[in-house]
C-alpha cells in the first residue's frame, strides 16, 4: 500500500473516531434555527429554486433582517438528510425518538420529533464528511510538502536550439555542430546514455574526445526534457509515469530514498543574461546562475531533488502528522458536533481538490511547453524528413494536453464555486489558487537560437586548447549583456525592433503562448461572477443586523479602541489554534474585554503575532515575484541576436575551457572560489522557496479564508467564533507538519555530522559529491539520471549514466537517505565527535517524536471531553458559562437552562445579570417579564413583555404571551377594563401598527370605565387612542414628527410584523374619519362616566324604569342626530373602510355605546331605532327586524296621543339635532384649523372640550315630539326592518307607504317645496320596493298584491 493512501486511510479512521462520541448528541446551540425552523429542510413543499432565494436559517435572503448567509448547497445537504431519516424504518425512528426523550430536560419540549426530525443522521452525516476532510489534508500535505523541497526557478528561457543536418555523421557533424551553436563546445546530446558511454548521439554529437578527461561545457546547459519537466514542475507530486528522457533530451536528476519516494528536478535552463545577478533574492536566480561563470554543476541543476534526501523525515513523518493533527484538533468540535458546522465541512471537502487539480494541471502545462521547446528544437534536423505525419501527432498531442490542462482548471474553479455555496469562505480558494500559480508555477519563455556567425569569424571548438581566461570571459559576457540589455542587436537582416515590435511579441506571448495569464484572468472572472450574483441574489451583500452584544467593536466610539481590539481578537483565535485548552460555544460581550489603551498587556500578544506575520512577508520577498515576471516579459520581447551568441546561450565568450589539468592553480583557485561562491547562493535559494512556500501556506490556507471573519474590511456578526477556524487550521497543520520536518531533518544532520544549516544540508554534500565527479574524470555532460520504467513509486534503483567511482557513491548517498548522511567530510573526523553527534541527534529525534506523539494525544483527549459539551444544551451552556462567565448570551442561555430544570429563581437572577452586563441587551426583558408571570408577579412580569415588544427578537414570542395573559386575566374578571385597554395600547404601538383594531379595544375598555363611573379613565383612554390615530395620520402623510413614536418601534413593525402590519395599513380607514367619530362619541362617554359615578343612579327614577338623565339623554340625542350624517361611525374601525358584507360579525364600539343606553331606556323610539340599524349593519337582521318594529309601534303610539290632543312622552330628537349641527359645523372650523398646523390644534382642542363640557352640563328644555318628526320616524324604522325581508315585508312597507304619504301631504299644504320633493322621492321608492315584492312572490303572498294596490290608490291621490 503506498504510504500517501495508507496516511489518507489512517487520517480518516483517527478523525471518525475521535469525534464518534458526537452521534448521540441532541440538536444544539444554532442547529434549531438552521434545521429545525428552517421551511427549506423540514417542508418538501419549498421549491427547490426557493434554496436560492433564501438564507442559510430559511428566511428571504433579500429581506434586511436577513444574516446574508447564501448556502445553498448546505442547505440541500440538511434537506436530502432529513428525507433519509424518513425513510428509515419505523420501527428504527421510534427506538431513536424514545432514546431521544429520556435525554431531555422536565420543561424541555422536543421540537424535531414535531416536525419529524431527529438530530442521529446529520450527526452520522458530520462525522463522515469530517473524517473525508482529514483524509484529504493528509493528501494535501504530501502535495505541497513536496514542493516545499523542491525549489524550481519561477522564469525559464528555452532556446530552441537548431540540431545538425541527418546527413551528417561522425566528427564533421560534431564541428557542424560545434559551428552552428557558437561558443559551444559541444552540441547537446540527445540521448544520455550514449553520451555517458561515448557513442555518438541520434543527433550526430559524439562523447568526449579523450576518456577519463572531462571536458567543461561553457555553451548553453542541456536543453530541458519533457521527462524533467514533468518530473519537477508538474509530475513528481502526482507519481504518474513519465516519458523517457533518451527520447527527448538530456534526463533530469533523479534521487530515490530509502522509502521508495522519488523526486525530479530541471537540468539547468538556459536564461538571458541580464537575469544573472539581478535579483539575488529571486528562485529565478537558481537558473541564471548555472549561466554565470561556471557551467551548472550538479548541485546547481538537480537542487529540488536534494532538498528531499531524506523523505521518510521530510515528507511522509510530517504529512501524517498534519492530517492527525487536523483530524483531532479541539477547535474543530464546534464544526464538527454542531450541525450548523457541517457548512465549514462541505466548503473544506471540496476546496481541498480544487487546489491541488488546479496547480496539477498548471504545472503540466508548463511541463508540456518546455517539452515541446525541447522537441521542436531536435524536430528541425532529426525529423525533418518525417513528413506530415510526425507533426500531425504532435499537434494532436499538443490539443490532447490543452484540453487536459483547461479541463482541470475549470473543475478546480467549479470546486471552488461549489464550496462558495457551502460556506461563503470557500470563495477565498479562488485566492489561493491564484498565489499557488504565481508562487510555484514557472513561466516558460521560448527563445529562438541565434544566428549564423558572419564570414570569415572562427569559432574555437571543443578541441581548442586555448585557455578561457578571467578578462576574456567577463568581456565577452558584458559584450552580451550590453547587446541584449540596450536592444541594440539587430536581426538578421540588419533591421532595429521598435518597441511597438517588442510590445506586440510580448503581448503574443502573453495571450498566446503562456497559459498563465489566461488562467489567471479566468480565477478573477469566476470570483467577480460570484460576487455579482450573490449581490444580485442578497441585494445587500453585508450583514447588518448585529448588535453590540454580538460584536462590541462596531460600536466602541474610539477608534484605538476599536483597532486594539481587532488586533487582540486575532490573536485570540492564533491562541485558540496553538493551545486549544479553553473553548466556548459563545465568545460574546463581554467574555473578551475590549483593549482600550495601549498599555494594557494583551497588545503583547498582538504585538507578537503580526510580527511573526510581518517576518514571513519580508523573509518571502513577494515583490521578487513581480520582477521575475518583468525580466520574463522582457525576455520574451528581446530580438534575436545576430553574427554571436544568442539569449542564453551561454557565457563562454567564444573560447572553451580545458579540464582543471589544464589550468593554473591561480585559475583553480579562483574557479573553487567561484563554485563555494555558488553554493552559498544556493543556500539562499532554497531558503527564500521555503519562505515564498510558508508565505503561501500562510496567506492562503490560514489568513485567506479568516480573512472575511476579521473585521477588518468590515464589520461581522461574530466576535468569535471556533468553527471559523476549521478552514484556517488546515493550513496551520501545514505548518506545524514543516516544521516537525525541518526538526526531524535537523536532528538527521546533526547525527551524521553535517556543517550549515540544515535547509542547505543537501547542497553541501551534493557540493562534495561533485568534487569526487571531478576526480573520477566522468564527464558532466553525461551526468544524467533517467527515470526508471517501473512505477515511480518502486523502491527500484536509479540508472545511472556513467560507470564513475564517484557516480556509483553519489548513487548510494541517495539511496541511503533514511539512515542518514555519510559524507566524505564526515567519514574523516574522530570516531568519539561522532558518537556525541550521532547521540545528540538521537535526543534531538526522540524529543520531536515525543512532542509530536504527545500533541496528538492531547489534541484527541480533549476533543473526545470536549465533544460530551456538544451533547446537550445543558452541558454546552454549563460549559460555557464556566469559560465566558461575563458573556451576557451565556447568561441568558444559563437563565433559559435553569427554567427549564424548574429553578425560576436562579433563572431570574442569570437573566438580570444578562441584562446588567449589557443593558442594550433586550432579550432578557422577555425572559423576566415571563418568569416574573412564572413566580405570581404579574405586574411587574406584564412590564417586562410590553418593553420587551421593542426587541425585535422576541417581539413576536412576546404579544403571543402578552395576548395569553390578557385573556386569562379578561376571563378571569369580565368587568376589569385593564386588561382589555392594555391589549388596545398594545395593538397601537408603531410595532404592531393595529391602529382600528386597537382603537375598538380601547374604546371598549372606555365603555367599561365609564359603565363602572371612571370618566377620566374613559377620558385619557380616548385621548390616547386620538393620539394613536395622530400619529399614523403622520405617518402616511410623511410626517417625521408625528411619526416620531420610536426607532426601534418601526424597526419591529417593518422586520417582524411587516406582513400584518401592512394588511392593517391597507385595509384601515382615513384618519380623518376615525376622528369624527372619535370626538362624536367622547360627550356621549363622559356623560355616561358621569351619571355612573354620581350617587344616584342613571335613570331619574332612581332605577325603577324611568326615562334616561337628562345628561345622557341629550349627549345620546346630539350623537344620534351627527351619525346621521356619519354612517361610517356605526361600524367598527377595523372594517370601516370595508364593505358591508365584511361588517358581518363584528363588534363596533358604536354597538356597545348604543347596548349601554338603549337598556337604560327600552321604551325611547329614537333609541330602538338606532339599536336595530347598529344590529342591522353587523348582519343580525332578524333582530334588526324586531327593533325596528318596536320603534315604530311606540312613535305610532306617540302620533295617536297627538291626534287625541295629549302631550307626547316621547322627545324631539330634532331639538337635540339643531345644536349637534351647531358642533359638527364647530368641528370643521377646528379640522381646519388642525391642518394648519400642531400648535393651533392644541388650542382648539382644549377650546372644544370647554365647550363640550359646557354642553354636557346645560340640558336643553323638553321638546315635545312633533306628528311631523313622529311620522318621519316611523317611515324610517318601517323601511329599515322591511329592508331585511321579514316575512312581513309587504305590510311593513305597506304601512311605510302610508306614512311617507302624510309626509308629503304635510309639506305639501305647508307650501314647503323642498321637502316635498323628499318625501315624494322616498314615496316612490318604497313602492318600487312593494312592486319588487310583488313580482318575486306572485300569488304566495297576496297580501303584497293588496298593499301594492292600496300603496298605488295612495300614491295616485297624493300625485
Amino acid at each position: 500500500m503506498k504510504a500517501e493512501t495508507a496516511g489518507a486511510l489512517v487520517c480518516a479512521l483517527v478523525g471518525a473516531l475521535v469525534y464518534l462520541n458526537t452521534v448521540p448528541a441532541n440538536f444544539t446551540f444554532d442547529d434549531s434555527f438552521a434545521v429545525v425552523y428552517n421551511g427549506d429542510v423540514t417542508q418538501d413543499s419549498n421549491p427547490l429554486w426557493g434554496l436560492l432565494q433564501h438564507d442559510f436559517w430559511g428566511q428571504r435572503i433579500a429581506s434586511e433582517q436577513s444574516h446574508k448567509s447564501f448556502r445553498p448547497l448546505t442547505v440541500l445537504s440538511f434537506r436530502l438528510t432529513r428525507q433519509a431519516w424518513s425513510a428509515l424504518p419505523q420501527r428504527w425512528r421510534a427506538a431513536v425518538l424514545a432514546y431521544r426523550s429520556r435525554t431531555l430536560l422536565p420543561n424541555e419540549e422536543n421540537e424535531a420529533a414535531k416536525r419529524g426530525l431527529d438530530p442521529l443522521l446529520f450527526h452520522c452525516c458530520n462525522v463522515v464528511w469530517h473524517a473525508l476532510v482529514s483524509a484529504l489534508v493528509c493528501r494535501l500535505s504530501y502535495f505541497l510538502l513536496l514542493r516545499r523541497w523542491s525549489p524550481t526557478p519561477l522564469v525559464l528561457l528555452v532556446r530552441q536550439q537548431p540540431t545538425p543536418a541527418a546527413s551528417q555523421s561522425g566528427r564533421g557533424a560534431a564541428e557542424a555542430g560545434a559551428a552552428t551553436h557558437p561558443g559551444a563546445e559541444a552540441p547537446v546530446p540527445a540521448d544520455p546514455v550514449e553520451a555517458a558511454a561515448g557513442r555518438p548521439s541520434a543527433g550526430g554529437a559524439r562523447g568526449p574526445s579523450k576518456p577519463g578527461l572531462r571536458k567543461r561545457a561553457s555553451g548553453p546547459a542541456p536543453a530541458v526534457s519533457g521527462a524533467a519537466v514533468a518530473a519537477a514542475v508538474a509530475g513528481a507530486t502526482t507519481h504518474a509515469s513519465l516519458p523517457s528522457p533518451g527520447r527527448t533530451g538530456s534526463a533530469p536528476c533523479q534521487t530515490a530514498g530509502a522509502s521508495g519516494a522519488r523526486r525530479y528536478a530541471l537540468s539547468g535552463a538556459v536564461v538571458a543574461p541580464w537575469l544573472r545577478g539581478s535579483d539575488r533574492r529571486s528562485p529565478g536566480f537558481a537558473a541564471s546562475a548555472s549561466a554565470s561563470h561556471e557551467p551548472p554543476s550538479t548541485s546547481s541543476s538537480c537542487l529540488g531533488s536534494l532538498l528531499l534526501r531524506r523523505p521518510l523525515v521530510q515528507l511522509h513523518v510530517p504529512a501524517w502528522f498534519a492530517g492527525l493533527a487536523f483530524a483531532t484538533h479541539p477547535v474543530h468540535t464546534e464544526a464538527v458536533a454542531g450541525v450548523v458546522g457541517q457548512a465549514e465541512l462541505i466548503c473544506a471537502a471540496l476546496s481541498i481538490p480544487a487546489v491541488m487539480i488546479y496547480l496539477a494541471a498548471a504545472e503540466r502545462a508548463a511541463a508540456a511547453r518546455l517539452a515541446a521547446a525541447a522537441a521542436a528544437g531536435r524536430s528541425s534536423g532529426s525529423e525533418a524528413g518525417r513528413g506530415r505525419g510526425s507533426a500531425g501527432a504532435r499537434h494532436r498531442a499538443a490539443v490532447v494536453e490543452a484540453l487536459a490542462h483547461w479541463g482541470g482548471v475549470a473543475a478546480a474553479v467549479c470546486l471552488a464555486l461549489a464550496a462558495a455555496l457551502a460556506k461563503e469562505i470557500g470563495i477565498t480558494v479562488l485566492g489561493l489558487m491564484l498565489a499557488a500559480d504565481a508562487v510555484l508555477v514557472p513561466l516558460v519563455v521560448r527563445l529562438p537560437g541565434g544566428a549564423a556567425p558572419p564570414p570569415g569569424q572562427r569559432q574555437t571548438g571543443h578541441t581548442g586548447q586555448e585557455h578561457s581566461g578571467e578578462k576574456a570571459e567577463e568581456k565577452a559576457e558584458e559584450k552580451v549583456a550590453e547587446r541584449a540589455g540596450s536592444g541594440a542587436a539587430a536581426d538578421a537582416r540588419g533591421v532595429q525592433p521598435t518597441l511597438l515590435w517588442r510590445l506586440v511579441r510580448a503581448a503574443v506571448w502573453a495571450a498566446a503562448e503562456e497559459p498563465k495569464w489566461l488562467r489567471l484572468c479566468v480565477l478573477v472572472a469566476a470570483g467577480v461572477g460570484y460576487v455579482k450574483m450573490r449581490s444580485a441574489v442578497a441585494v445587500d451583500q453585508l450583514v447588518r443586523i448585529y448588535r453590540k452584544v454580538e460584536n462590541p467593536i462596531p460600536f466602541s466610539t474610539s477608534h484605538t479602541e476599536r483597532l486594539l481590539t481587532t488586533a487582540h481578537l486575532h490573536a485570540r483565535y492564533a491562541g485558540l489554534l496553538l493551545w486549544p485548552q479553553h473553548l466556548s460555544a459563545d465568545w460574546s460581550f463581554a467574555c473578551v474585554p475590549l483593549v482600550a489603551a495601549p498599555q494594557d498587556p494583551r497588545n503583547a500578544l498582538s504585538g507578537a503575532l503580526y510580527a511573526y506575520l510581518l517576518a514571513v512577508v519580508v523573509a518571502a520577498a513577494p515583490w521578487g515575484v513581480l520582477a521575475d515576471w518583468a525580466r520574463a516579459f522582457a525576455a520574451a520581447a528581446a530580438p534575436v541576436v545576430a553574427g554571436g551568441p544568442g539569449i542564453g546561450s551561454g557565457t563562454s565568450g567564444g573560447k572553451a575551457r580545458e579540464g582543471r589539468w589544464g589550468q593554473t592553480r591561480e585559475e583553480t583557485q579562483e574557479q573553487e572560489a567561484r563554485r563555494w561562491g555558488q553554493r552559498e547562493q544556493e543556500r539562499r535559494q532554497a531558503r527564500l522557496w521555503a519562505a515564498r512556500w510558508r508565505l503561501l501556506v500562510v496567506a492562503g490556507l490560514v489568513v485567506g479564508p479568516y480573512f472575511p471573519a476579521s473585521n477588518v474590511l468590515f464589520y461581522v456578526g461574530t466576535f468569535i467564533g471556533e468553527r471559523l477556524l476549521y478552514f484556517p487550521s488546515i493550513g496551520y497543520c501545514l505548518l506545524l507538519a514543516e516544521l516537525a520536518a525541518m526538526a526531524l531533518h535537523w536532528a538527521d544532520w546533526v547525527q551524521g555530522g553535517g556543517g550549515g544549516s540544515s535547509t542547505a544540508a543537501g547542497v553541501d554534500e551534493e557540493a562534495e559529491a561533485e568534487e569526487e565527479l571531478d576526480g573520477s574524470g566522468a564527464g558532466q555532460d553525461g551526468v544524467a539520471v533517467a527515470p526508471p520504467a517501473s512505477n515511480a513509486d518502486g523502491g527500484e534503483a536509479a540508472v545511472v549514466a556513467g560507470e564513475g567511482q564517484a557516480a556509483a557513491r553519489i548513487k548510494a548517498r541517495g539511496s541511503s537517505s533514511s539512515r542518514g548522511s555519510t559524507t566524505t567530510s564526515s567519514s574523516r573526523r574522530g570516531g568519539g565527535g561522532e558518537r556525541g553527534r550521532g547521540l545528540a541527534g538521537a535526543l534531538v529525534r526522540l524529543l520531536v517524536y515525543g512532542c509530536m506523539a504527545g500533541t496528538l494525544a492531547g489534541y484527541s483527549w480533549r476533543t473526545w471531553v470536549r465533544n460530551a459539551d456538544w451533547l446537550t444544551e445543558e452541558a454546552l451552556f454549563e460549559a460555557a458559562n464556566r469559560v465566558c462567565g461575563d458573556s451576557a448570551k451565556v447568561q441568558l442561555n444559563m437563565g433559559i437552562l435553569m427554567r427549564r430544570k424548574g429553578d425560576q429563581a436562579a433563572a431570574l437572577a442569570h437573566f438580570r445579570r444578562a441584562r446588567a452586563i449589557e443593558p442594550g441587551y433586550c432579550e432578557p426583558a422577555y425572559w423576566i417579564g415571563v418568569t416574573l408571570i412564572n413566580m405570581g408577579q404579574p405586574e411587574g412580569g406584564l412590564s417586562e413583555l410590553e418593553a420587551a415588544l421593542g426587541c425585535k427578537y422576541v417581539a413576536a414570542e412576546a404579544v403571543k404571551s402578552l395576548n395569553t395573559i390578557y385573556r386569562v386575566l379578561h376571563s378571569s374578571s369580565p368587568r376589569d377594563p385593564t386588561p382589555v385597554l392594555r391589549w388596545g395600547l398594545l395593538l397601537l404601538r408603531p410595532e404592531l401598527g393595529q391602529t382600528a383594531e386597537g382603537c375598538d379595544m380601547v374604546e371598549q375598555a372606555a365603555a367599561m370605565y365609564a359603565a363602572a363611573g371612571r370618566p377620566q379613565e374613559a377620558e385619557g383612554a380616548l385621548a390616547r387612542c386620538a393620539d394613536a390615530v395622530r400619529r399614523s395620520q403622520g405617518e402616511q402623510q410623511g410626517d417625521r414628527e408625528a411619526a416620531a413614536g420610536g426607532g426601534s418601534g418601526a424597526e419591529v413593525a417593518r422586520e417582524v410584523f411587516g406582513v400584518v402590519v401592512e394588511a392593517a395599513r391597507k385595509k384601515a380607514p382615513p384618519a380623518a374619519m376615525l376622528l369624527r367619530c372619535l370626538e362624536a362619541r367622547a360627550p356621549l362617554y363622559r356623560a355616561l362616566a358621569l351619571a355612573h359615578s354620581s350617587p344616584s343612579a342613571l335613570r331619574t327614577g332612581g332605577g325603577g324604569g324611568g326615562p334616561l338623565h337628562p345628561a345622557v339623554r341629550a349627549a345620546a340625542y346630539r350623537y344620534l342626530r351627527r351619525v346621521e350624517s356619519l354612517p361610517h361611525c356605526r361600524r367598527a374601525a377595523a372594517t370601516m373602510a370595508l364593505s358591508a358584507a365584511d361588517q358581518v360579525g363584528s363588534t363596533p364600539p358604536h354597538l356597545h355605546l348604543m347596548h349601554m343606553v338603549q337598556s337604560s331606556d327600552p321604551e325611547d323610539p329614537w333609541l330602538q331605532a338606532e339599536w336595530g340599524r347598529v344590529l342591522q349593519e353587523v348582519g343580525r337582521g332578524q333582530e334588526a327586524v324586531m327593533h325596528f318594529s318596536v320603534s315604530a309601534v311606540l312613535l305610532h303610539q306617540q302620533l295617536e296621543g297627538l291626534q287625541a290632543g295629549r302631550r307626547p312622552t316621547a322627545l324631539s330628537l330634532q331639538a337635540y339635532g339643531r345644536q349637534s349641527e351647531e358642533g359638527e359645523e364647530e368641528g370643521e372650523e377646528q379640522r381646519e384649523q388642525a391642518e394648519a398646523g400642531e400648535q393651533a390644534r392644541k388650542k382648539t382642542k382644549k377650546k372644544a372640550k370647554a365647550k363640550e363640557h359646557g354642553r354636557g352640563g346645560q340640558v336643553p328644555p323638553d321638546v315635545p315630539l312633533s306628528a311631523r318628526e313622529a311620522l318621519q320616524g316611523i317611515a324610517s324604522s318601517l323601511e329599515g326592518a322591511a329592508r331585511q325581508r321579514p316575512p312581513t315585508a309587504c305590510e311593513l312597507w305597506g304601512r311605510a307607504v302610508e306614512a311617507r304619504r302624510m309626509l308629503a301631504v304635510q309639506a305639501l299644504g305647508a307650501g314647503n317645496t323642498a321637502e316635498y320633493g323628499r318625501q315624494q322621492a322616498a314615496l316612490v321608492a318604497a313602492v318600487g320596493e312593494l312592486q319588487g315584492l310583488t313580482g318575486a312572490t306572485g300569488a304566495a303572498q297576496p297580501q303584497c298584491a293588496a298593499a301594492l294596490s292600496a300603496a298605488m290608490g295612495l300614491g295616485g291621490g297624493a300625485g
